[in-house]
């Protein structure tokens, strides 16, 4: 989604005394720089998700067998 696109759906209605339209879109313009080698370092090691132990006690061998294979694609 291009910056005016994604700054369209927002209501700045109560922001713009510290963020205008144009300035959201700047930012977000300057943000492109390094997005795709961003995406690609995703991509590779992954995004931190939050688990806790206690939970997979009750998970069989199988289903965590198939969360890794998803985390890896």
């Amino acid at each position: 989604m291009e910056p005016e696109e994604l700054v369209a759906t927002l209501d700045f209605r109560y922001l713009t005394d510290a963020l205008t339209a144009q300035e959201a879109i700047d930012i977000l313009r300057a943000a492109q720089e390094g997005k795709a080698e961003r995406i690609a370092h995703l991509k590779e090691v992954g995004y931190p998700g939050y688990s806790t132990a206690a939970g997979w006690r009750a998970v069989g061998k199988i289903q965590r067998s198939m969360c890794k294979i998803r985390r890896s694609i």
